[in-house]
């Protein structure tokens, strides 16, 4: 606040301005991390959907070599 409030002559015209000019710089700011923050997660949730998949694939291609042998010794 400091920053935006440097002469100390108790204007309120610039007062104003540079309280608006500090709200208006910070929300760009949060904005901006927002926006990263989303990003990230985003990726987070493509890696564990890509884990799931792999993941179920393996068990499925387990559980048909399962049922193949079964099958197939069954069939001896």
């Amino acid at each position: 606040m400091k920053k935006y409030l440097t002469d100390g002559s108790g204007d309120l015209v610039k007062g104003w301005e540079a309280i608006h000019q500090l709200l208006g710089n910070r929300f760009t700011e949060i904005q901006t991390e927002f926006g990263q923050s989303m990003s990230t997660q985003a990726q987070a949730v493509v890696v564990v959907v890509v884990a799931v998949d792999v993941v179920v694939g393996a068990v499925v291609a387990a559980m048909l070599q399962v049922h193949f042998q079964h099958t197939r010794h069954r069939h001896l």
